[in-house]
């Protein structure tokens, strides 16, 4: 009898595990197939996210491409520039400023002052 009882334990504890098997199988077959919904819907967000992303950055790539061109300079050189500006307005107005005549001294002559009465 010891070995009747013992085949029918093991085969119990067969059965037991074979049903605890289908059925995690089962159970976590429905996570697995629910996640991979979700990781498939994720990918075709991601791939629409990305298609969009590629549409922008050829419309601004085109936008830049059309744009006039702006000379970018630094500090120094707009504050060269601005100087050099300032430089040329003040010689021209020295050049168009009539000149008085100075004596070959190259002072003026001293006037006196009219009496104040």
């Amino acid at each position: 009898m010891d070995f009747a009882n013992g085949l029918m334990l093991l085969g119990g504890a067969l059965a037991l595990i074979g049903l605890s098997w289908c059925a995690s199988a089962w159970w976590y077959g429905r996570k697995v197939e629910t996640l991979q919904r979700k990781l498939d819907k994720l990918r075709q967000v991601a791939a629409m996210n990305a298609q969009q992303t590629r549409r922008q950055i050829a419309q601004l790539q085109h936008e830049l491409a059309t744009r006039p061109r702006i000379k970018v300079t630094t500090a120094t050189e707009a504050k060269q520039s601005a100087a050099d500006d300032r430089r040329t307005a003040l010689e021209r107005e020295l050049d168009a400023a009539p000149q008085a005549a100075r004596p070959a001294n190259g002072f003026a002559d001293t006037q006196p002052l009219p009496a104040m009465t």
